[in-house]
């Protein structure tokens, strides 16, 4: 009997241990319990604009000139603008020592009165590509614009300039955007690219563009080369493109969040891509002008507006890299009636 007693207690609690406990109420919960939430991933770092005053060009106020940076030296040449006669094509050309902060002019274009090129340095030597040059016969008569195919060097160390190569023939080589990669030029211009050598100056044509490029502005990203709106039919666009050097090819990026625009100026630092100015047209009721400046995520395709300029030019600014810093200035006030001849000094923190 007392045999069968404990048989029947050990198998009772054998039993208690087998079968699932009752689950608590969710409401009952210990506080101290685990979130179930993600924790939040850390903020980016906010990137800090600093503006400072350098001295302006000592010349009235321009847009739609060329420029290209070599060691601590930025050069900027031409452009239309004003001079004591009034508005006009301009051909003169300076140097800005960004050490001392000072202006020297040098030898003027050889061209004339020119607009439009685009420049790049390579081995201590500037290049102006292609353009428009300007002809005026005859006082109170539109003046002549002529497509420019060729290419202009100027050697720093001789004040000089030098005719290197003409691709008059090449039609669709006119006016656009240049990047330099090692020794070649990739030129894109409205539904053409090539690649240009800056050895013997032979070309090759690249993947056409996904649509029409036109006054846009680039800035370039690891091997990527992205070109930011532009214009057509004088309103600004919101398009934006990519082009992969070793793949030779293109992506249709989203469009740029806001008003779409044309005459802005782009780079790249620390691998995000930056906007700033332009305006949205000359049309009545289309002629917003901007001065804010965006920036641009290559990992995630989105923009972001960082910061002001300060200046007083909203497009066709003359900006470049040099010295561990961004300088820019220049440029259209307003609806081409009034040009800035100022110039400022951008460091990111």
């Amino acid at each position: 009997m007392k045999n069968k007693l404990i048989l029947i207690v050990g198998l009772g609690l054998i039993l208690s241990y087998c079968t699932e406990p009752e689950k608590p109420s969710v409401d009952n919960l210990p506080d101290d319990k685990p979130s179930l939430e993600k924790p939040k991933e850390e903020e980016e770092e906010e990137i800090v604009l600093s503006f400072s005053k350098s001295k302006s060009m000592p010349t009235p106020g321009r847009k739609r000139a060329f420029s290209f940076a070599i060691d601590n030296k930025i050069y900027v040449g031409t452009g239309f603008g004003t001079d004591e006669s009034g508005q006009k094509y301009l051909s003169d050309f300076w140097e800005y020592d960004i050490q001392n902060d000072t202006w020297e002019e040098k030898a003027p274009f050889p061209l004339g009165p020119f607009s439009d090129g685009d420049a790049i340095s390579y081995n201590g030597i500037g290049y102006v590509l292609f353009g428009k040059k300007i002809v005026c016969e005859q006082i109170d008569t539109p003046c002549n614009h002529i497509d420019v195919g060729e290419v202009h060097a100027y050697d720093p160390s001789t004040d000089t300039w030098e005719k290197v190569a003409d691709f008059s023939d090449q039609p669709r080589l006119i006016g656009g955007n240049a990047t330099l990669i090692g020794d070649k030029v990739i030129f894109v211009n409205n539904f053409d690219a090539y690649t240009i050598s800056l050895i013997d100056f032979s070309y090759t044509s690249l993947a056409n563009p996904p649509d029409f490029i036109n006054d846009a502005t680039h800035f370039m990203i690891e091997e990527n080369i992205f070109l930011i709106m532009g214009m057509n039919s004088g309103i600004g666009k919101k398009n934006c493109f990519t082009y992969n050097i070793p793949s030779d090819q293109w992506q249709v990026l989203p469009d740029f969040p806001e008003v779409g625009r044309y005459g802005t100026v782009g780079f790249a630092n620390e691998g995000m891509g930056y906007v700033l100015g332009g305006k949205q047209g000359d049309i009545s009721g289309q002629n917003e002008q901007f001065k804010d400046i965006w920036q641009y995520n290559p990992s995630t395709t989105e923009w972001k507006k960082v910061g002001t300029y300060p200046g007083e030019a909203y497009s066709w600014k003359v900006l470049q890299k040099a010295g561990g810093a961004i300088y820019v200035g220049l440029g259209d006030k307003r609806n081409f009636l009034t040009f800035e001849n100022d110039w400022w000094k951008l460091e990111m923190k």
